[in-house]
Order: C-alpha cells, then sequence, then structure tokens
C-alpha cells in the first residue's frame, strides 16, 4: 500500500512510558488526516528532516487492542518520492509600520495576519492563515508602556497587538518599543543578529518636561508563542 510521510514532526509519549519523544506524522492513501507512529515504526526507513515522502510499504496487523482498534507494523518496500519542504511565514499588518502613538499616549488595538506558506522543492504549493504557536518573539518596551498579542476573533491566524501608554513620554534618550517575531530554531538568548520575520515598531514623540533627564528603562522579554 501507499502511504504518505509529513515534513513536519510531533511529539508523542513512548509506548506505556511518561517520556515524551519526537514522532513521525503519517497517513494512508485512503486517509484524510495525518496521524503520529513512533519514529522507527517503518521498517528500513530512514527519515530526514524537512523532507516529505511517499512510499510503498507493507502493511501487517500485529494487535488488536481494548477499544477494539488495531495496531500496525510496517516495512518499507519503495521510496516513491522524497522532497525538500520548506515553511516561510508572512505577518501583516493594515497599520503603517511604525506606528506613530500621539504624544499623550494612550490604549490602541493593531489587528494583523498570520499566514504560512509551504514551499516543495522551492515551489509554492501552499499558503494558509496559520497559528503563531510554532514562532518566538521578542518584545521591547519602553518604560510605562505595556504590549500584548492576543487572538483576534476565533479564526486561526488572526490576532492584534494591544499597546498602551499612559501619559506623555519625556525621557531622555533613544526610546525602543518592537515587538519581532522569529522561526522556532532561532536561540534568542544568544542570537542578536537573527533577521526576524516581522518587526512592528511603536513610536511616541518624546516631550521635554520636568522629568526630561531621567534615563529610559526599557523592558525586553522572550518567549514561544502559546496561542
Amino acid at each position: 500500500m501507499k502511504i504518505y510521510v509529513s515534513a513536519e514532526m510531533s511529539s508523542c509519549l513512548l509506548e506505556d512510558t511518561s517520556v515524551e519523544v519526537e514522532c513521525l506524522l503519517i497517513k494512508e492513501d485512503n486517509q484524510e488526516y495525518y496521524r503520529k507512529i513512533e519514529i522507527g515504526s517503518i521498517e528500513g526507513f530512514e527519515y530526514e528532516k524537512n523532507y516529505e515522502y511517499e512510499l510503498f510499504v507493507e502493511k501487517t496487523t500485529i494487535a488488536i487492542l481494548q477499544n477494539n482498534t488495531k495496531k500496525y507494523k510496517y516495512k518499507l518496500v519503495e521510496i516513491i518520492s522524497k522532497d525538500k519542504v520548506q515553511f516561510k511565514y508572512v505577518i501583516q499588518t493594515e497599520q503603517k509600520n511604525p506606528f506613530i502613538l500621539p504624544p499623550e499616549g494612550g490604549v490602541f488595538e493593531i489587528p494583523f495576519y498570520v499566514y504560512r506558506a509551504k514551499y516543495v522543492e522551492n515551489r509554492l504549493v501552499q499558503k494558509e492563515y496559520y497559528s503563531l504557536k510554532s514562532l518566538k518573539y521578542r518584545i521591547c518596551t519602553n518604560f510605562g508602556g505595556l504590549t500584548s498579542i492576543e487572538k483576534n476573533g476565533e479564526f486561526v491566524g488572526f490576532y492584534k497587538f494591544v499597546i498602551e501608554r499612559r501619559g506623555y513620554f519625556n525621557m531622555r534618550g533613544n526610546p525602543e518599543w518592537y515587538c519581532s517575531f522569529y522561526n522556532s530554531d532561532v536561540d534568542l538568548l544568544f542570537d542578536v543578529i537573527s533577521v526576524p520575520i516581522y518587526k512592528q515598531i511603536f513610536e511616541q514623540s518624546q516631550t521635554e518636561g520636568e522629568e526630561y533627564n531621567i534615563l529610559p528603562i526599557i523592558n525586553i522579554n522572550s518567549g514561544i508563542f502559546e496561542l
């Protein structure tokens, strides 16, 4: 029979353990959705990351479980195709970049959209709205400002920046206020030169006042998106 192996991987628990490991995503020729199997479940097949495969295999039932589902094993007969796959993320907003706050500040919401484009052997084959979950972020915020990212409705790929600045920004120095998006393989603790997928900048005109001589305080945080 014919099966397809995804270029993406997932995680699963080793059988009868609580150990989480990487696993393959496969679907049979008559199936619509991919399912997880442990690496090594296809005898004679060596998986290479970032490639998708079409395989001829032998399928054998090795157990019938208590819930009447069956457990299978596969044996590679032939690799029909092996194609290099790349995913590129695109983040778009209808607002100008940088986003300019008025001198008195305020609270603002900036909608944006996340797309993922799939390239097979450098040819675009799919573009779809996609979740932020596989990406990382670095947020830099001036003293007195707040930045958050929230889902904008229930549809996949729709988000919004929520920024807040109470009062005037009258601190000495060059303000830095932005949110950058990075691929999941970028190490944000040590890598300060990688070009982000997208960088949204926020700016607010400075107004000299009685506190103009205090230095700006910059808060920087980074992490992995969970929404």
